[in-house]
């Protein structure tokens, strides 16, 4: 809300709580998160079909690290680093979310923010028939024990998986990972 609308962590605080008081949201003040109901949500996706792709975009815009870079986004960010991709992907913005997953810097960063299920979970919306992409989600599926106990393990093991590989979308990514190793 404080990105999306502009308001400050106080405003955000108020309305938060008088969107729980109304019963219109679950809040979870710990996390710092809210949740519409399911009926709410359902109104609201109802009432704004037309405009939806518009506000995945506003909310992608709004949210995006100074940087440009999905990679830089801060570890807090628990909401965005667990449904970015359905975001950018309702917003139309398929090729930037592949070139996302492309970009071993951003899987570094999710699999630390998030767990080797969540990255391999983004891959299974991305991948279809994407041999590129379908070739790292199968690396990191592989990978997942050694990932799960050792994120530090992610360059070491996608070498290790995609090294003979050729694919020119994949070259970055493998050329970046003696740097993180």
């Amino acid at each position: 809300m404080r990105s999306l609308w502009g308001l400050g962590a106080i405003e955000a605080r108020k309305l938060g709580k008088r969107l729980r008081d109304l019963s219109l949201v679950s809040l979870d003040p710990w996390a710092g998160t809210l949740r519409l109901h399911a009926v709410v949500g359902g109104f609201l996706v109802g009432r704004r079909r037309g405009e939806l792709s518009l506000l995945h975009n506003r909310l992608i815009d709004v949210c995006r690290p100074v940087s440009g870079r999905w990679a830089d986004l801060p570890a807090g960010e628990t909401y965005l680093w667990r449904r970015l991709a359905g975001h950018l992907l309702a917003a139309g913005r398929r090729e930037e979310f592949r070139d996302t997953l492309l970009d071993l810097a951003f899987l570094r960063a999710k699999l630390e923010a998030t767990g080797i299920h969540s990255l391999i979970a983004d891959f299974a919306l991305a991948a279809g028939d994407d041999r590129d992409l379908s070739l790292v989600r199968e690396a990191l599926r592989l990978s997942a024990a050694a990932l799960g106990s050792d994120p530090s393990q992610l360059a070491p093991q996608l070498l290790g998986r995609l090294l003979d590989r050729r694919e020119r979308a994949l070259q970055p990514l493998l050329n970046a990972a003696p740097r993180l190793a």
